[in-house]
């Protein structure tokens, strides 16, 4: 073969394999990238009536993880109740990082602020202005439940109490969380999707449905 043929072949060879490098790198950077979201919108319904609206979203980018809930719920009983809250928590490598819980409602004594970051081995805690610390690691917060059905958990962090809830597996992939008040919130899911979570409002059964 003359010298300009082998050239030229030469040179696509190294062409191909270039090009071969590239995708290849361009395949790694796109999974190491990965970025993935998805919503939950859920109606709050009291003896068949709407009376509030929760919305979840969870995004997630390479080995980090935003986990955002907000809520409004206001109803009449004897009264009327207004209750809203925020709740945001940011992660890596499924621990948490960083969250911040806000409770604000027209009931006296119930508005309530908490905030957590992750500072060496230990979460440092602000309640209402009290300090106090958390430790590390936390795998699962509450939030995380509208996502992720707790098939092996025995407990998930509320962020907004700063304290850990316990998880008892009632079957058929319904879940009881239990407040310090004793107050119980059942969490129902299928195929590991969140359905709806039976709750007390005032004394009244709450039901939030997912739409």
């Amino acid at each position: 073969m003359p010298i300009s043929g082998n050239l030229f072949a030469a040179q696509t060879f190294y062409k191909k394999k270039l090009t071969m490098r590239y995708y290849t790198l361009l395949l790694l950077l796109t999974i190491a990238s990965f970025s993935f979201s998805q919503k939950i919108k859920m109606d709050v319904v009291m003896e068949d009536k709407k009376i509030g609206e929760i919305n979840a979203e969870k995004k997630i980018e390479g080995k980090s993880a935003e986990y955002s809930m907000s809520s409004t719920v206001e109803a009449t009983m004897m009264f009327k109740v207004q209750v809203s809250s925020v709740t945001k928590t940011y992660w890596y490598n499924d621990m948490l990082t960083i969250s911040r819980a806000t409770r604000t409602s027209n009931m006296p004594g119930q508005d309530q602020t908490t905030a957590l970051q992750l500072k060496g081995k230990n979460y440092e805690v602000t309640k209402n202005d009290a300090q106090s610390q958390a430790s590390y690691p936390i795998k699962l917060c509450v939030t995380n439940l509208y996502f992720q059905e707790p098939v092996k958990d025995t407990a998930a962090f509320s962020e907004i109490q700063a304290i850990y809830l316990p998880i008892k597996t009632l079957g058929n992939h319904r879940y009881q969380i239990t407040q310090p008040n004793g107050k119980s919130d059942i969490y129902s899911y299928i195929n590991g999707k969140l359905q709806k979570i039976e709750s007390l409002i005032v004394g009244k059964n709450v039901t939030f449905i997912v739409q």
